[in-house]
């Protein structure tokens, strides 16, 4: 570690560039790791359930469930989903919609 710079001592500005750089690559990546440990895969599929089972027979609602289990174990397209920590990227591009369809902008100006 010599090599990379003193300790306590003065940094070049080369060095101060290094060390900012990989100071963000490793935040974004321990970032991206995190989030992706954290996801959880969603099965994409058509449920059959009503919205509402208000006046149905409790035999009736069990069969739906029934199918509607049987449709989700079958799934062949899954999707990912975030529910603790969203990756970087995505926390990123929603700023753009923030401007765009909110004029944050306009509503953060002192």
């Amino acid at each position: 570690m010599n090599f990379l710079f003193k300790l306590r001592g003065p940094l070049t500005t080369t060095q101060e560039w290094i060390l900012g750089v990989s100071g963000v690559v490793l935040l974004l990546l321990f970032w991206t790791v995190l989030a992706n440990v954290k996801s959880k895969q969603k099965p994409v599929y058509e449920t059959i359930m009503p919205t509402s089972v208000v006046g149905m027979s409790k035999t009736t609602i069990d069969s739906l469930e029934r199918i509607d289990d049987a449709l989700r174990e079958n799934a062949t397209e899954f999707e990912t989903i975030y529910p603790i920590l969203p990756p970087p990227n995505k926390v990123l591009t929603a700023f753009g919609g923030l401007f765009k369809n909110h004029d944050i902008g306009f509503h953060t100006k002192c």
